[in-house]
């Protein structure tokens, strides 16, 4: 009769899992934080690595179930930037892929103001109601004028313009 062997395996079907808890999903990358921006998460098997891939790449050790990086989005261009996170098990499962898309804005907002010219005069015709206009950058944010009157006014195709009284 032979000689019996026997070998123990190991069952696992459990898939793991990988998730990007902060920042939340569309916070900016800025002039600031672009060179250094952190990111972090959850994970399901300590020890094995979160891959981060797409707009910036990163590799970090999953522990106490949790994941912190810093990635240099400092090459990135302009706009939504979107980071996936990866996760595997020592069996080689791997977690869903999880996503997060962050918005890169490191351009210093313009405003101006285009009319009316400078020096222009207040008269007793126009002081309930004097128009001033311009041009800004930001569409959807607000301008905000102060001074001898003021206003906030949305910032729209890239122009503004409202009536100040100056009486």
């Amino acid at each position: 009769a032979a000689t019996q062997d026997s070998r123990t395996f190991i069952k696992d079907t459990v898939l793991p899992t990988v998730a990007i808890t902060a920042p939340a999903a569309n916070a900016y990358v800025t002039s600031a934080n672009m060179a250094s921006f952190t990111i972090s998460g959850t994970c399901s098997e300590n020890g094995q690595n979160v891959v981060l891939s797409g707009a910036a790449s990163a590799t970090v050790a999953c522990a106490s179930n949790a994941w912190t990086t810093n990635v240099d989005f400092s090459a990135s261009g302009q706009g939504n930037l979107t980071v996936n996170a990866n996760h595997s098990d020592a069996a080689g499962n791997a977690a869903t892929q999880d996503s997060r898309t962050f918005i890169k804005d490191t351009v210093i907002p313009t405003v101006a103001i285009t009319s009316p010219a400078a020096n222009s005069y207040v008269t007793s015709a126009n002081m309930a109601s004097f128009t001033v206009s311009g041009t800004c950058s930001e569409n959807g944010q607000n301008v905000v004028l102060s001074g001898a009157a003021s206003a906030t006014i949305a910032c729209a195709s890239n122009a503004w313009t409202t009536n100040l009284n100056l009486s």
